[in-house]
């Protein structure tokens, strides 16, 4: 049977489109103009039909189509998980969303695949809506046995946000797939979405996952940066279509873009000078006044840096949303700052006046500054994930919860900071 391919590359005339979750690509012809269409594909596929095909364009009124064939050159099983958050502003009910999707052979894949999703501590679950879920603690359960090429499952989560207290502290929400491949192998794969808490925010911005270590957002070098962008229609009426700009930092690698999730169908395009375009064509979305649930809407795409970056190396990135004919809405920058290993020090001084112990520790530790003033510690997996903050001079830090490993704990007092890493052995 066949099946649609997403974020394969077609170019027309130089101009290169995605296909979008159900293998469909779009572009807008000119009557009598000549066109050169192309697929472009990467070893994973091999190509059962001609791989161009030249055409005129006809009138207006006329829609022309073209249908490229591909297999896979060998059977693979990769099985994906992608996380958003609807809403999440202090003191208010919103949701997270949970895809899976199989983007391997064979299919469909008929194994069990046990899901498990775990939700931020700060957040109360309210519900979770997927046949046989189960909630415990802070963790929802669920199960099933077959799911077709490229096909998804989704799962929703309705959750209520922490108070204004917890203003700009990081959430984490994990899912966990486990199941068994073709060779017999169990496998277990971790997906991980940070959300940073707001409050009376522009509900208009971007965010990037892996948010990064501390202030200056370091970020290993070969992490997958998972970018969403998030917009709401907060007019007095419809928005016919919305169009978003992305222009891609030249530091990212460009052949591992892919698209991941959208809360309504999208056309992605690349145009000249890096320039991505997400279109989301007669989307209708209502405002936010006539029905605010139904007003918001996002895009989530993946992709890596280039290889062999100096450390240090600054991935910036800022979008820009329109809306119908509309001057655009710039979005937040988001700040990616990649190095090698995760810095020790920014500041030798204070560096020298940390004191923590025991090291390596089993149940809990203690840290103390020399250096006089307000302390902020935080505590940080090798992911960049904030595994917890805390205030104040002298004191113990639990960490018989933890894993074995190395871990990063930022210690910051009256403008200096410095990172010291710490080794759990459980």
């Amino acid at each position: 049977e066949d099946s649609f391919i997403p974020n394969i590359d077609i170019e027309i005339n130089g101009v290169e489109t995605i296909t979008t979750g159900r293998g469909r690509y779009y572009y807008r012809f000119e009557q009598g103009a000549s066109y050169n269409l192309s697929i472009l594909i990467d070893d994973r596929f091999v190509p059962t039909t001609t791989t161009s095909h030249s055409f005129v364009g006809q009138d207006d009124t006329h829609t022309m189509s073209y249908d490229f064939g591909l297999t896979f050159a060998e059977e693979f099983v990769e099985l994906e998980a992608t996380q958003n958050i609807f809403n999440g502003r202090c003191n208010e009910q919103g949701s997270l969303s949970v895809n899976v999707s199989n983007l391997g052979i064979p299919t469909p894949f008929s194994e069990e695949i046990l899901v498990e999703i775990e939700i931020d501590p700060s957040c109360e679950i309210l519900d979770a809506f997927f046949p046989g879920a189960e909630i415990m603690g802070q963790s929802i359960f669920y199960s099933f046995t077959r799911i077709n090429l490229f096909e998804e499952r989704k799962l929703r989560v309705d959750l209520q946000f922490p108070d204004e207290t917890n203003i700009g502290e990081i959430l984490t929400f994990k899912t966990t797939l486990k199941y068994t491949d073709i060779q017999g192998t169990e496998k277990s794969e971790t997906f991980i979405q940070e959300e940073e808490l707001r409050c009376s925010f522009d509900p208009n911005d971007k965010q990037v996952s892996p948010i990064g270590l501390g202030d200056e957002n370091y970020t290993m070098k070969d992490s997958e940066l998972f970018y969403t962008i998030r917009f709401q229609n907060t007019g007095n009426d419809f928005a016919r279509h919305i169009s978003i700009i992305d222009t891609l930092n030249e530091n990212l690698n460009l052949e591992t873009f892919k698209i991941l999730d959208s809360s309504h169908p999208v056309v992605v395009m690349q145009h000249q000078d890096r320039e991505m375009e997400f279109l989301f064509r007669n989307i209708m979305l209502p405002d936010s006044i006539a029905n605010e649930p139904e007003s918001h809407g996002y895009v989530t795409y993946s992709l890596t840096a280039n290889e062999n970056l100096p450390d240090f190396t600054i991935i910036d990135n800022t979008a820009q949303i329109y809306f119908d004919s509309n001057p655009p809405i710039v979005t937040n920058t988001t700040i990616s700052n990649l190095v090698d290993d995760f810095p020790t020090s920014t500041s030798d001084v204070l560096t020298a006046e940390v004191t923590i112990m025991p090291n390596p520790a089993t149940d809990r530790i203690y840290v103390h500054v020399a250096h006089g003033g307000k302390v902020m510690l935080r505590l940080y997996d090798t992911s960049s994930r904030e595994l917890l903050t805390k205030e104040g001079n002298g004191v113990y830090i639990e960490v018989d919860h933890l894993e074995s490993g190395l871990y990063f704990l930022q210690v910051s007092v009256d403008g200096l900071t410095t990172v010291r890493p710490l080794v759990v052995e459980n």
